[in-house]
């Protein structure tokens, strides 16, 4: 099993460990980082570069606030990106092209890496 990776989220109502793969996507309000995950909102104070670098690969910083796990998205389209979990956010347009761009990458990299993992493939065949 992988090792799950944990962001703090310190604030005067809550302390807890926040795993990364529930998160859905990281916003700014004035100085307040907000976690949008499966257990809701989750909020500390923070800068966005650090939390950037406990982030992995799959997340994408598609403008200055904010910040998108693309391991949850289901369906991008008209300026809207979709979750897993019926979650919505809207973007810009500059930043929603950006974000589909290197969302692309990312499915093409999970088909690449789907063909090399895979025991059964018939590629010796």
């Amino acid at each position: 099993m992988k090792n799950t990776k944990y962001i703090p989220v310190i604030s005067r109502k809550e302390n807890c460990k926040l795993a990364v793969s529930d998160i859905c996507y990281v916003y700014r309000t004035n100085r307040k980082l907000n976690f949008e995950t499966d257990l809701g909102v989750k909020s500390t104070y923070a800068k966005m570069d650090i939390i950037e670098r406990c982030l992995g690969p799959e997340f994408c910083r598609c403008m200055s606030g904010c910040i998108v796990n693309m391991s949850r998205i289901k369906d991008m389209r008209d300026g809207i990106v979709f979750f897993d979990d019926g979650k919505i956010i809207k973007l810009g347009r500059d930043a929603f092209i950006k974000l589909k761009q290197r969302y692309q990458t990312y499915l093409y990299g999970l088909l690449s890496s789907d063909k090399t993992d895979d025991p059964d493939s018939d590629e010796d065949n």
